[in-house]
């Protein structure tokens, strides 16, 4: 995590933590450096350096952000920001509390009886 200070500070926000990592990026918890001791948490999504490099990637992201920036509805995260910072690419995007989808039928497991179709196919 201290690889990425200049995104932080090209952000003007402090890392908290890492949520995940996978092939193409890392996504971590961030908050804003703001006055105010605003304490709105948001999500990170930054590209690997050496996809950040690949156009492809870069279109790839850059598209996910559109197609995030023009659907609103209460099940799909909220993208804020997008660009690029010392060479490497990054979304800022809402950050919701809670359970993952990996996460989910593990947790329900537990529980008690598996998760219900209607639960899984619900839109």
């Amino acid at each position: 995590m201290a690889d990425l200070p200049h995104l932080f500070d090209h952000l003007r926000s402090k890392l908290t933590r890492k949520i995940a990592k996978g092939g193409m990026g890392v996504v971590y918890e961030a908050r804003p450096l703001g006055a105010g001791y605003v304490r709105k948490v948001f999500s990170f999504n930054v590209i690997r350096e050496n996809h950040s490099a690949l156009e492809d990637f870069q279109n790839d992201f850059i598209g996910e952000a559109w197609l995030g920036a023009d659907l609103i509805h209460p099940n799909i995260i909220q993208t804020y920001h997008l660009g690029p910072a010392g060479g490497q690419y990054f979304m800022v995007m809402e950050f919701v509390r809670g359970l993952s989808l990996e996460q989910f039928p593990d947790r329900h497991r537990g529980a008690g009886p598996p998760v219900p179709a209607a639960a899984g196919a619900r839109s």
